[in-house]
């Protein structure tokens, strides 16, 4: 009895111990598999990248530039003469020689604005009359583009003087712009050259100052160039104070009114073609544009036309909190009505490299320990790090050396130096790689799927 009882226990403990081996056999497989599917989720979530962008490596070159405010200094003279008004005989800024004759003085009957309105006519005519005598038979089939251009200029300077209130510039400007649309009618066969003959602007100008008495004619002992008109600056800015003057002397003349002259004053000459343009110029703008004696460079005025007149910088003055910067030149653009003012911006320098959006930029550490500025590159399907040497930082992007750059500059190290930079193993950007701006989970070596 005791033996059945004893075998049916022995039993009992073998039905036990199958039933833990096969509840072990079952939590040891399912434990496989979820080590299994955890793997694969790994192995799947290390080879996918969310949102993946790329963007090939391109060069560009940058070019910086620098907003002036420029006061003209000219070696200028008043002219001063008796009587009120003044029958030109020379066109405004026309360069004549020494003791040309520059204009028949008058004495005119009137209030002051009744005689200044007589003037401007006079000058009016006086330029239609010397830009008459001095194109007649000149213009040619070939001169169409030639007087299509010349219209524009003139429209955008009218425009651009009347917005900066500049009455005298304003008529100027429609004067030429007038004369340029008359004589694109006659070149187009849609109206007669009679009005603006020199015979009849001289008729008109006999007429205007008739029974009025003459003082004679103004003359000039001196050859340069002969304006009608005067801004109140001429004894303030000669040229020669400003290669002498202080930053200090030159921003408080910024700040003077024009002068009111005694008499009349027929005009000015000047004598130069040589004239200065000076800015003061930002501690900012200074460290930007490293402005250098000796270097031209080309100014952008904002006239209305876009005159470009190359100028030299032969003074720099540095102060505190900035620097005087003075610019000569000797040219005289056509159209260019040389106010005593004007604003510009040129270029102050450029930079060529490849640029990259600043979110594309990753730093790792090498094997010595080292940071290293980087980008990832998408190589096939595999990410690769590749260093790069920032040049210019700006707002949301730098702009980096070009490979050729690089290796020019390493060529020109020592062969530790050179070494010391090769040590990480890492190479540096191309032209034409695939960087990689956005992207999750991104590490060197990782296979995209």
């Amino acid at each position: 009895m005791k033996q059945l009882m004893s075998g049916g226990a022995a039993k009992a403990r073998e039905r036990r111990k199958d039933g833990y081996s096969r509840i072990l056999l079952r939590v040891g497989f399912i434990l496989l598999m979820l080590g299994l599917i955890a793997f694969s989720i790994y192995q799947l979530i290390s080879h996918m990248t969310v949102g993946l962008d790329t963007l090939r490596t391109q060069e560009i070159t940058e070019e910086s530039y620098v907003a002036l405010d420029l006061f003209v200094f000219r070696d200028e003279e008043l002219i001063t003469a008796p009587g009120n008004l003044c029958r030109y005989h020379v066109n405004d800024g026309e360069r004549v020689g020494a003791s040309s004759s520059l204009a028949t003085l008058y004495t005119g009957d009137g209030d002051e604005e009744t005689i200044r309105a007589l003037q401007s006519l006079l000058a009016v005519y006086a330029q239609r009359w010397a830009l008459a005598k001095n194109q007649q038979g000149q213009v040619t089939l070939d001169d169409v583009q030639t007087l299509r251009d010349a219209v524009d200029k003139a429209y955008l300077a009218l425009l651009s003087s009347a917005d900066a209130g500049r009455i005298d510039q304003s008529a100027e400007a429609a004067e030429r712009l007038r004369e340029g649309l008359r004589k694109y009618a006659v070149l187009m066969g849609t109206a007669e050259d009679r009005e603006d003959h020199p015979a009849t602007l001289e008729a008109m100008m006999d007429q205007l100052v008739a029974g009025y008495p003459s003082h004679g004619e103004l003359t000039t002992q001196r050859s340069g160039y002969f304006y009608y008109d005067t801004d109140g600056y001429e004894l303030l800015f000669g040229a020669q104070n400003v290669m002498t003057m202080a930053p200090e002397d030159f921003l408080n003349l910024t700040k003077e009114p024009a002068q009111s002259y005694v008499g009349h004053v027929a005009g000015k000459m000047v004598y130069n073609s040589a004239w200065y343009a000076a800015a003061y110029v930002s501690l900012a703008d200074v460290a930007q544009t490293a402005f250098e004696v000796g270097e031209s460079y080309t100014m952008i005025c904002s006239d209305g036309m876009d005159t470009r007149i190359d100028m030299t910088v032969v003074r720099m003055e540095p102060t505190t909190d900035g620097a005087l910067v003075v610019f000569e030149t000797d040219r005289m653009p056509e159209g260019f009505t040389f106010p005593r003012r004007f604003s510009a911006q040129t270029v102050t320098g450029s930079t060529e490299g490849y640029r990259i959006p600043t979110e594309a930029l990753v730093t790792l550490t090498s094997s010595q320990g080292k940071d290293v500025t980087g980008v990832y590159i998408l190589s096939g399907n595999v990410v690769e790090f590749r260093k790069v040497h920032i040049l210019v930082s700006r707002e949301g992007y730098r702009i980096v050396a070009t490979h050729d750059e690089v290796q020019a500059m390493m060529e020109a190290l020592p062969d530790a130096e050179k070494e010391a930079m090769m040590a990480d193993g890492w190479s540096y950007l191309k032209l034409n790689d695939k960087i990689i701006t956005r992207g999750t989970g991104l590490y060197e070596g990782k296979m995209i799927s």
